[in-house]
């Protein structure tokens, strides 16, 4: 009796929370709905990269839902699957030319220091997703793209996606700090500090990275990052922070900001399950 009780608890709680989080969600993105972009911001996107990874065919069959709205070129970036990464690990990662101290933290928000052989041993997922994103920076400088976003494959759009990344586009564009990167991304409730009422994207000194699952760099940036993701010693997101910091990178948040589906949604990740 007493089992019984404590399951219709639990799926009780499970209803109410997920209900929660839904509403959430939902009342998040009716303010995305009533962004409305100016005339000059169309087509300062140049490309809009998807990094996918294969196995997981229903977060494509549901971000193609909204996918279909952006008006910008679309790649789907599947590349690099952690099954084919496992033999040339070593030398990919390029452990013979790092010198890791692991007592020394990964550079977070508010650490805005760079320590010298600070890193870890990643692991193929997150392999996998540095090198999709390092391809991305590669392709913009190839072709010259002057502005790209990279998305990751649990992000949460809606119809007005095209909407929300043209006005984002916009005021990174023609930003009075020449901005280098934004973080369109949100997530675990961080805040930009620097915020201005009536803002889309807010700009302060020494301000990192938020997450990495939806993002927008100029080529100069690209540039600029692509020439020290060598070696590989953290995760992308702590070494993009390494490299804000090595390069004195100008970062923006967005806010409001896209969402990640797997911190409102109980989802399996890709990536923290094979940490």
């Amino acid at each position: 009796m007493i089992k019984s009780l404590l399951k219709k608890i639990i799926l009780k709680f499970k209803f109410f929370s997920s209900l929660y989080c839904f509403l959430k969600v939902n009342f998040h993105y009716l303010r995305i709905n009533q962004l409305k972009p100016k005339n000059k911001s169309v087509g300062l996107i140049n490309k809009v990269f998807i990094c996918h990874h294969t196995p997981l065919k229903n977060r494509k069959i549901k971000l193609k839902k909204f996918v279909k709205y952006i008006k910008a070129d679309i790649e789907w970036v599947e590349k690099f699957q952690p099954n084919e990464l496992k033999r040339n690990y070593s030398e990919i990662v390029g452990l013979s030319y790092m010198t890791i101290d692991p007592s020394q933290k990964p550079i977070c928000q508010d650490q805005y220091t760079y320590f010298k052989n600070a890193g870890t041993r990643i692991n193929i997922s997150e392999l996998s997703l540095y090198l999709k994103m390092k391809y991305c920076f590669e392709s913009q400088i190839k072709n010259e793209y002057n502005l790209i976003v990279i998305l990751e494959d649990d992000i949460i759009l809606n119809k007005n996606i095209n909407n929300y990344l043209n006005c984002c586009a916009e005021e990174f564009c023609f930003h009075e700090e020449n901005l280098d990167c934004l973080m369109i991304g949100s997530s675990f409730n961080l805040k930009s500090k620097f915020f201005k009422k009536g803002k889309l994207i807010h700009y302060g000194e020494k301000q990192l990275t938020r997450c990495t699952h939806a993002m927008m760099f100029n080529l100069d940036a690209a540039k600029k990052i692509h020439s020290k993701l060598f070696p590989i010693n953290w995760p992308i997101d702590f070494k993009l922070n390494e490299i804000i910091i090595r390069e004195n990178l100008k970062v923006a948040w967005s806010e409001p900001g896209l969402l990640q589906f797997s911190n409102y949604f109980p989802q399996k990740s890709s990536i923290s399950k094979n940490r």
